[in-house]
């Protein structure tokens, strides 16, 4: 089956649940008629909750600044990259990003079609969607980054790491599922909320959207705007204003 980028759906499909990859990319948008719309992506070790806010897992710090052992040519969709202190296993990065960090072909965003397991201070070697734009030398160094799509958890207040959206419904550890971008949808709220104004996450409750007008330290990612008010630990309806 091709992958998708794009998926036109309807109501009912966001609850779809699968424990393959089932011909989705991480992060395929699908659309509604309605506006609403969706990124597909994979719980971590703990299951998803429908109406609780999500987040990606904070990118491995020793994925940054590792070195290039072979110079690569304009073109080339294969490169290598020397380990840091944490091994990577087959394909962990696919559909993720490499990014040379600095000295030659600094500055360009290149997308993971595969990658090879490696021990670490190890060669791991990537195949890559698009061919270099600009040449690398053994000066460059380049970070990866996981999809941020690809393990997915409940946002522990306050969020460490993008935000990638709102569980559509119940997905179950390690499986596939639709996360909730755009569009009127329900979220756990914490706080008092105000109809027509906006909610950001909250930094005392996991899963949580909180009011704007909270000064807690880890509340600054706009999440959407308040349609209809629940009482705070319940549910409220937000129209979701999300990447």
């Amino acid at each position: 089956m091709p992958l998708l980028p794009i998926v036109a759906g309807g109501p009912g499909q966001q609850f779809n649940v699968s424990d393959n990859q089932a011909g989705h990319p991480l992060g395929n948008v699908m659309y509604f008629a309605d506006g609403r719309r969706f990124a597909y992506g994979r719980a971590g070790a703990t299951a998803l909750v429908g109406g609780n806010l999500c987040q990606q897992t904070l990118n491995d710090a020793n994925f940054d600044s590792l070195v290039v052992p072979t110079a690569r040519a304009i073109g080339e969709k294969t490169v290598t990259l020397t380990t840091g202190s944490t091994a990577v296993t087959t394909d962990q990065l696919k559909d993720g990003y490499v990014v040379p960090e600095d000295d030659a072909g600094e500055g360009i965003t290149y997308t993971v079609k595969s990658n090879a397991a490696a021990a670490t201070t190890a060669a791991l070697t990537i195949e890559l969607l698009e061919g270099l734009i600009l040449a690398w030398t053994t000066a460059t160094t380049v970070g990866i980054f996981a999809n941020p799509y690809s393990v997915i958890i409940r946002h522990p207040a306050p969020a460490t790491a993008f935000l990638v959206g709102v569980a559509a419904g119940p997905i179950t550890a390690s499986d596939y599922g639709w996360l909730q971008t755009w569009g009127p949808c329900v979220v756990l709220t914490e706080g008092t909320v105000v109809i027509n104004e906006g909610v950001i996450d909250s930094a005392t409750a996991d899963g949580a959207v909180a009011p704007t007008a909270s000064t807690a330290a880890g509340e600054e990612n706009y999440v959407g705007v308040t349609m209809e008010v629940g009482p705070t630990t319940e549910h409220s309806l937000i129209y979701l204003r999300m990447a």
